[in-house]
């Protein structure tokens, strides 16, 4: 199942009696979408993009993640597949009979559907991981979600970082101490990659094997949250490690800044359409691409959406850095 796949799947997902609307009117916000494969025998990454209402406080939303696999393609394409509709599920619950302020309603949603899908993927598998980084989108205001090393930056419309995740690593101050608090301690693969039992991420989604080996508590599920307001114009860009292991935020953010001026057509010239060909491995990599402007003549046509030629410029800069992972984009705007 390619990525592409999975959006289409995620249209025709069960029928909710909720007070939920899963389709709503088009919010004015655009975006773009872009991967490939790499050097990788496989593709592991997958994406959602789903339109949802906040009942009872009628915000109409977009939710949007990105999920980066491990140990095969299954972790990520369930994560795809069902985190819009556990997201809505717990925001049901997170209202039941109380009194609550839609931004704490979200933040309990985002971790409890986390959760959810955390068990869903062990139960279905016993080796297969994943990262995610989603965002959820409503009127002026942003959440970010995420768990592991998949990130989000979000920038105004002149490339300023206005919030940057910190990974997830096992190294790092807070994820250390917590890791120890839990019984188990990191150690360094080659005297140098920090890792906890076998992972180089101390929070996932999945990975039942990988922590069954560690204390309950030393790698999690559990995502941080992280609420903004944010400005027309303003960007959210979601990535897996694919980008983060070779640029760096400002060498993005920059990027950015420097190809918002162009037009689509400078756009198409300067990053053309890459054709499916055989990589180091002797494998054609897949390639995929999505997009909204928001207007049903260019809908899901990335030929012309400059935020969807963006994307694609900046997972190939990735990969002729030296990415050897995956590598998926998404650039939001409002």
């Amino acid at each position: 199942m390619n990525i592409r796949q999975i959006t289409l799947l995620l249209i025709g997902i069960g029928t909710f009696s909720l007070a939920f609307s899963m389709e709503q009117p088009n919010l004015s916000v655009r975006w773009g979408f872009s991967s490939r494969q790499g050097e990788r025998s496989t593709m592991e990454d997958a994406y959602v993009v789903r339109k949802v209402q906040l009942q009872p406080f009628g915000k109409a939303a977009k939710y949007f993640g990105i999920f980066d696999g491990h140990g095969g393609s299954g972790a990520a394409e369930y994560a795809a597949n069902y985190a819009a509709s556990f997201f809505l599920f717990s925001y049901k619950d997170a209202l039941a009979g109380k009194d609550v302020a839609i931004d704490q309603a979200v933040t309990e949603s985002f971790i409890h559907s986390y959760d959810q899908l955390d068990k869903g993927i062990k139960d279905k598998y016993v080796s297969e991981g994943t990262t995610a980084v989603s965002a959820l989108l409503y009127g002026d205001s942003l959440h970010v979600a995420w768990a592991g090393d998949a990130r989000a930056l979000v920038l105004d419309e002149n490339g300023t970082i206005k919030l940057a995740t910190e990974d997830h690593k096992p190294d790092k101050e807070k994820e250390r101490a917590r890791i120890r608090a839990a019984g188990n301690d990191i150690w360094f693969h080659g005297g140098r990659v920090a890792r906890i039992g076998a992972l180089a991420i101390s929070r996932t989604l999945g990975d039942r094997k990988a922590k069954s080996l560690v204390n309950p508590g030393a790698i999690i599920p559990r995502p941080e949250v992280r609420g903004i307001s944010v400005q027309e114009g303003d960007m959210v860009i979601l990535a897996c490690d694919g980008v983060w292991d070779v640029l760096n935020n400002t060498e993005v953010s920059s990027f950015i800044a420097s190809k918002l001026p162009l037009t689509v057509d400078e756009l198409q010239k300067e990053f053309p359409l890459v054709k499916p060909s055989q990589n180091k491995l002797g494998i054609v990599e897949l390639v995929e691409e999505d997009c909204s402007e928001d207007l049903e003549s260019n809908e899901n046509n990335c030929t012309v959406s400059k935020l969807g030629l963006i994307a694609r410029g900046l997972r190939d800069k990735a990969f002729k850095d030296g990415s050897g992972d995956n590598i998926s984009v998404m650039i939001i705007q409002s």
